[in-house]
Parts: C-alpha cells; sequence; structure tokens
C-alpha cells in the first residue's frame, strides 16, 4: 500500500522584519502538518529571532501571533541551524528547540519527500 502521508522539511530563512515569506512559510507549514504530513520546521538566519525577539516589528505579526498557538499543537520541535548563531537563544515561548549541524540537515534533508525554502 502505497504510503500517502509525506515527510516535509520546510526551511525558514527570511528576515521577519522586512519580508512576507517567513509567515507564508508558517502557513503553509501548519495547513501540511493539519494534513497528516510530518512537517519539521528548520530555522535559519534571521528566521530564529522568530523564536526569541519582540514580534511587534515583524511584518506579518497578527497572522504569526494567530498560527502560533496552532503550529506548536501540529509541530512541536523548531530545528534550528546552529552555524552563524552568536548564543544561545532564550526560551520565551512553550515549545522545543533542537540545534542540527550542517551535517544533521544534510541527513534529515536526504530522508525528506519534500522540501521548501522561504
Amino acid at each position: 500500500m502505497k504510503r500517502l502521508e509525506k515527510n516535509i522539511w520546510i526551511m525558514i530563512q527570511s528576515d521577519p522584519k522586512s519580508s512576507h515569506r517567513v509567515c507564508e512559510g508558517m502557513r503553509i507549514a501548519l495547513g501540511l502538518a493539519a494534513s497528516g504530513h510530518d512537517v519539521s520546521i528548520l530555522l535559519a538566519k534571521k528566521a530564529v529571532d522568530m523564536l526569541c525577539g519582540e514580534r511587534d516589528a515583524y511584518i506579518d505579526e497578527d497572522l504569526l501571533e494567530k498560527l502560533w498557538p496552532t503550529i506548536i499543537d501540529y509541530i512541536p520541535v523548531f530545528y534550528i541551524y546552529r552555524q552563524g548563531l552568536k548564543s544561545e537563544i532564550p526560551q520565551l515561548f512553550e515549545y522545543k528547540t533542537q540545534f542540527l549541524s550542517e551535517e544533521d540537515i544534510g541527513k534529515k534533508l536526504g530522508e525528506a519527500d519534500v522540501f521548501f525554502r522561504f
């Protein structure tokens, strides 16, 4: 029998202060996860700021605030690309994070059925 659910990885690296792509990536991740797919979110570059910064300066702050509780229900772990981070990020919200090295990311993406980048 053919497996219907997919292993999907979504990498979000855009700056939430200057791009709608962050919110679009989160919205798409939520829709796919709610449809029964195994969705993982990998945050890199400026997108990591979503987890520890004040969201009131973000382009889509209202929509992100509405999405967060549901995203956390469907996607309980946020993966973070460790390279380039100057320090650990504080845990300001109720979610789990896991840091991945470049090698770890390569392995995970190699196992994915689908990969999106925002």
